[in-house]
C-alpha cells in the first residue's frame, strides 16, 4: 500500500508505454506531455519495449521530469518502483496492443489507474479505475459491458499535436473504383 504524501505537493503522474520513439501513439500524444502544469505535476515516463533513440524520443525527454527504463524489471518490480516512487495516477498508454505489460497495473502502480489511448476499450480487469473516452467512442448505453468507469473528454478523446508538421502537398484527386473487383484487390 502506497503511504499517503502530504496534500498540497505535486500530483506525480505516471505514463507507461512502449511507444516513446517514432511511433503514431508519439506523435499523437507528446504535446499533452509539454502542456502538463509543471508546478502542480510531476511526469515520469515508465518505458519498456522499445528503447529507441530517436527525434520523437528526444522530444520526449525535454517533456518528463524522469523518464525509468523499466526492461530489465519484471512487472511485480515495475509496480513496486512505481508505487516507491509514489506515483498518485499511474495511466497505461498500451492497452491491449504490442509489447503491453497489463500486470504492471495488477501488481497496483498507483492508487489511480487509467487506461488511455492506444486501446480504446475496456481492459477487462478491475485494477484499472477509469478508461478516458468520448460519447462516439463509448456511448453512456454501453458502458455497463466497462469494468472501469468512463471519463468522457467533452469532444473527442484522441488527443493531436497542434505542433506536427503537416505536408504542404495537397491533392484533389480522388480515385474512383469503378468496380468492386477492384476495390476487393486493395483488400487482399
Amino acid at each position: 500500500m502506497q503511504e499517503k504524501r502530504p496534500s498540497g505537493g505535486k500530483i506525480r503522474l505516471g505514463y507507461f508505454s512502449a511507444d516513446f520513439h517514432n511511433h503514431p501513439t508519439a506523435y499523437l500524444i507528446a504535446e499533452l506531455f509539454e502542456c502538463h502544469d509543471k508546478d502542480k505535476s510531476e511526469l515520469i515516463a515508465f518505458v519498456f519495449g522499445r528503447n529507441t533513440p530517436d527525434e520523437m524520443r528526444a522530444r520526449l525527454e525535454r517533456s518528463f521530469d524522469q523518464f525509468v527504463d523499466l526492461s530489465g524489471m519484471t512487472d511485480e518490480e515495475a509496480s513496486k518502483l512505481s508505487r516507491e516512487m509514489q506515483i498518485d495516477i499511474a495511466i497505461d498508454l498500451k492497452g491491449f496492443t504490442k509489447e503491453v505489460r497489463h500486470k504492471i497495473f495488477m501488481y497496483g502502480a498507483a492508487p489511480i489507474q487509467v487506461s488511455y489511448l492506444a486501446f480504446p476499450g475496456t481492459m477487462g480487469v478491475p485494477c484499472f479505475d477509469y478508461v478516458i473516452a468520448d460519447p462516439i467512442l463509448i456511448p453512456e448505453s454501453s458502458q455497463d459491458g466497462f469494468v472501469e468507469k468512463v471519463i468522457y473528454m467533452p469532444n473527442s478523446y484522441q488527443i493531436n499535436d497542434r505542433n506536427r508538421v503537416i505536408s504542404p502537398q495537397y491533392s484533389t484527386k480522388r480515385k474512383r473504383w469503378t468496380s468492386s473487383k477492384q476495390f476487393c484487390f486493395l483488400l487482399l
